[in-house]
């Protein structure tokens, strides 16, 4: 005898329901994540040109000369460290006997780099020679972020000595 049993479960309505809500859900939450995924990029192309920066530094430590680290800003931008200030940031490494490392802009999507200074380091009188020694570059969400170097390479901010990765394009004093 049967006495007016269901079968347990969920019925296509409740279903329709349930899937309704998720996709407002993950659609609320897609912005967000594609904001924090835009500063994590401008972050860590900050941080790249700080570690070129001391990578510039440190040839120029090893091969007692001025290292350069030169910037085309724009569309599409990049930037060198080489031992001639007139290098192109745009060729390939392999073929410029004059430039140790290249950065394109079309490997680091959403960032845009605005505005840059290019550096010279010569560290057999520990100066900083050319440029007011910035780069600043801005996320497609419109965060911005400014690499500087500091003249007496004490700046700690980003973990390399002497470099300031300033978010928002704002200035730290002491350096």
């Amino acid at each position: 005898m049967r006495h007016g049993s269901r079968n347990p479960g969920f019925t296509l309505l409740e279903m329709a329901v349930a899937l309704a809500v998720t996709i407002v859900l993950l659609a609320m939450a897609t912005p967000s994540l594609g904001g924090r995924i835009a500063r994590q990029r401008l972050a860590a192309v900050g941080h790249e040109l700080a570690a070129d920066l001391m990578l510039a530094r440190q040839e120029s430590a090893q091969r007692g000369q001025t290292v350069h680290v030169v910037f085309r800003p724009g569309n599409p931008w990049c930037w060198a460290v080489a031992l001639g200030q007139s290098a192109e940031c745009s060729t390939d490494p392999t073929r410029d006997p004059l430039l140790l490392k290249a950065t394109r802009g079309r490997d680091q999507p959403g960032i845009e780099l605005l505005d840059a200074e290019p550096f010279a380091i010569d560290l057999r009188n520990g100066s900083l020679q050319a440029g007011s020694g910035h780069a600043d570059f801005r996320a497609s969400t419109g965060d911005q972020l400014r690499v500087r170097l500091s003249r007496n390479w004490r700046g700690t901010d980003c973990g390399y000595p002497g470099v300031e990765v300033l978010a928002d394009g704002t200035e730290r004093a002491g350096a």
